[in-house]
């Protein structure tokens, strides 16, 4: 009485007959009528007994194929500094995956990209995406917390008098003695080449500008995390990542008897002190990071 086994074809004769019973009553089933579906291993422990499954993945219904479960395999997820396996079917959609990371990385479903060679799509299942055992899969999203920190501080930005942008002479700031030690050094090793009267994309550069000194005097890289909107400042100690909704403005002047090359400033707070200086940064690319940064 708990599970029915008709003949296919309404009783035409054939001789092949289907089974319509949940998942729970299949091991029953098989000892019963051989013929309702494959054999299935020896039983084992209620944890590790793989379970028979509907074709469409639901409760099954009157008439509805059941195939054996596929057993999946383990990827690591990478996001930031955190790592997490995760378990997934080979029939398992990505959507399906995204919603797993969800809890464990507080990345929203929606914010999510998960990357693996290419971005993976959500209607694709783990094996037409290539996911194997043990492979690595990058996430690229913004958490909830950091949605709420992003949308603190264009609140605080918005109620914040905003600075003039008053252009800056030479003589006003890149010749007072604090700039001028340091530009006096000359351009460091490796920085990229500037150009005079010309306007170019960061992209082209892969959004790094390397090389350009600091406040300090000391070689930093900097690089445009455009997926986070952040700004990463490198230097040989340590990497100091800064919020874009922080700066409140972008300015910068040409280096007197430097050409090509200009003085970056990012006004982060509202006075002078609290403001970040960078020297020798190529000038075609000045006009993009103030786009970068503001938009």
């Amino acid at each position: 009485n708990e599970f029915e086994v008709s003949e296919k074809g309404g009783g035409t004769g054939t001789g092949e007959y289907q089974l319509c019973a949940p998942p729970s009553l299949l091991d029953k089933a098989v000892r019963f009528c051989p013929l309702a579906c494959p054999p299935v291993p020896p039983r084992q422990s209620p944890e590790s007994s793989p379970r028979w499954e509907c074709v469409s993945g639901q409760h099954p219904r009157e008439g509805e194929v059941m195939q054996a479960p596929s057993l999946g395999v383990q990827i690591i997820v990478a996001f930031k500094k955190d790592k997490w396996p995760i378990k997934v079917r080979d029939n398992e959609l990505i959507g399906s995956i995204k919603a797993k990371i969800a809890p464990l990385s507080g990345v929203p479903v929606e914010n999510q990209k998960l990357m693996f060679k290419s971005m993976l799509v959500d209607t694709n299942t783990a094996v037409a995406s290539g996911l194997k055992a043990g492979l690595k899969v990058m996430l690229i999203g913004t958490s909830k917390v950091d949605i709420q920190k992003e949308q603190l501080n264009s609140v605080i930005a918005s109620v914040t008098p905003t600075l003039p942008n008053k252009p800056h002479s030479p003589l006003e700031l890149s010749s007072a003695a604090e700039h001028k030690k340091i530009i006096d050094k000359g351009a460091p090793e490796g920085a990229l080449p500037g150009i005079t009267g010309r306007t170019a994309h960061l992209a082209e550069i892969g959004n790094v500008v390397k090389c350009v000194y600091d406040k300090k005097g000391e070689v930093v890289r900097l690089t445009f995390k455009l997926e986070d909107n952040q700004l990463w400042i490198g230097g040989k100690a340590h990497t100091h990542k800064l919020s874009m909704a922080q700066i409140r403005n972008v300015t910068y002047e040409p280096l007197s008897g430097c050409a090509g090359y200009a003085m970056l400033v990012l006004h982060v707070g509202s006075t002078d002190k609290s403001n970040l200086y960078f020297y020798f940064v190529p000038l075609q690319y000045c006009a993009d990071i103030k786009r970068v940064i503001l938009a």
